[in-house]
């Protein structure tokens, strides 16, 4: 998998073999940067970069990690009993902002007076 990030550099999750999985960040130019090897997990495919860094990838096998822009280390968990024919694919999904509660109260006080008029 491929994904890019807003300072324009590219990271790629690779599968060189089943002993070192790996996650490559590559300049725009397509010079390597940085690389972290992803042990404890096999066949790695989608891969995603949040805003802010985060970075999400899944594999073959139902797995589905988290490590950051750095590549400073990672943590993996299992999110289904995929098998090696199945990948798991992931997406990082800003959040949507909540009102504010100002917003809310203005709202509200709107509301209140709108029906008050109506009943006059």
């Amino acid at each position: 998998g491929l994904t890019v990030w807003t300072d324009d550099s590219i990271y790629a999750s690779d599968f060189t073999g089943p002993q070192r999985p790996e996650i490559r960040k590559f300049s725009q130019t397509g010079e390597l940067i940085d690389r972290l090897v992803v042990n404890g997990v096999y066949s790695l495919g989608d891969i995603d970069i949040a805003e802010n860094g985060d970075i999400a990838f899944g594999t073959a096998h139902g797995f589905v990690g988290y490590t950051n822009a750095r590549l400073d280390s990672f943590s993996h968990v299992q999110a289904s009993q995929g098998s090696g024919d199945a990948y798991t694919f992931v997406a990082l999904v800003p959040p949507i902002p909540e009102p504010r509660s100002g917003v809310l109260v203005a709202a509200g006080g709107l509301g209140l007076l709108s029906t008050l008029r109506r009943r006059r």
